[in-house]
């Protein structure tokens, strides 16, 4: 230690700013919280003794403005839980992601721990628990819908969306249009590997349906339109609906391809395209809406 100190007094020009330096660090660095402890020579100095690390903002801090519809306090009396156990698990969610605190959300399916999907609305600071559904999701089956849900939520949040008078560029609306075909093969990838069971020949009801659509739009043999239309025979209703939202999706971002093509040719106004070319945005992303609810339907 003697060395130590002898080589400080020797060198003083350099050592004393250096020190001042790392002292002032530290003084930031404990004054802002971000250092708790230090381990120096084996002793161990703590700082700020019994603060606690705050909490991100939890559902509770919503007080009065929680509320349960009929629908799911019946959901919740036949599952045997409580209202408090399924804030509980909503409140876990919220803290692990926070932007469901910055965002609404509207007939949002939440997966939540335990195995249950908790059907919510959260305008503003009003958060309303409309349906809790039990899950039987394997890991994989809830990863897919994870990573669908999280691309969802992005297509709500683009700027369009919650500006007023804001100007679509041609740019913004092909990055736009290419987030909802992304969701929407997404959508398709989850459906045929987790929800829907395959049909005769192994066909699935998404791709046949398309394809019948494409073949009876273009004329074609009508021996194959009629194999195709064995398969959708076969199908549920909760499958037609399914392939149908996704197929009207999908003609909203095809108008969407039209307007822009006009716009550059000069036979729409930019103010005209602009107003049909959010409408139609809208339209592709309540059809997806309706395809994620049909993924936790009883």
């Amino acid at each position: 230690m003697q060395n130590y100190i002898d080589l400080f007094l020797a060198n003083w020009f350099i050592s004393l700013p250096i020190l001042i330096i790392l002292v002032t660090v530290f003084w930031v660095l404990i004054r802002k919280g971000y250092l708790e402890s230090l381990d120096l020579f084996g002793l161990k100095l703590g700082f700020h003794p019994g603060k606690e690390v705050p909490r991100p903002p939890g559902v509770y801090n919503l007080a009065d403005n929680i509320r349960f519809t009929k629908v799911a306090l019946d959901n919740i009396s036949a599952l045997g839980i409580s209202e408090d156990k399924v804030l509980q698990l909503v409140d876990h969610e919220f803290r692990g992601h926070m932007n469901y605190f910055l965002w609404d959300l509207q007939d949002y399916p939440l997966p939540v721990q335990q195995n249950y999907i908790v059907v919510l609305d959260k305008i503003n600071q009003t958060l309303t628990i409309r349906a809790v559904k039990s899950s039987n999701f394997n890991e994989a089956a809830l990863a897919s819908i994870n990573n669908l849900l999280a691309d969802y939520r992005r297509l709500g949040r683009y700027k369009y969306r919650t500006a007023k008078n804001y100007i679509l560029r041609p740019e913004t609306v092909h990055e736009i249009s290419k987030s909802h075909w992304e969701v929407i093969r997404r959508l398709t990838k989850h459906y045929r590997s987790y929800k829907e069971p395959a049909y005769q020949g192994g066909t699935n009801i998404v791709p046949a349906y398309l394809s019948l659509e494409a073949l009876m739009e273009k004329s074609q043999d009508p021996s194959e339109i009629a194999e195709y239309k064995s398969v959708l025979e076969e199908a549920t209703p909760a499958d037609k609906a399914f392939a149908f939202n996704l197929l009207s999706a999908g003609r909203a971002l095809k108008d969407i391809e039209k307007l822009t093509t006009d716009l550059e040719n000069g036979f729409v106004s930019d103010d005209i395209a602009d107003r049909e070319i959010v409408l139609a945005l809208e339209r592709s992303l309540q059809y997806i809406h309706k395809s994620i609810n049909l993924l936790f339907a009883d």
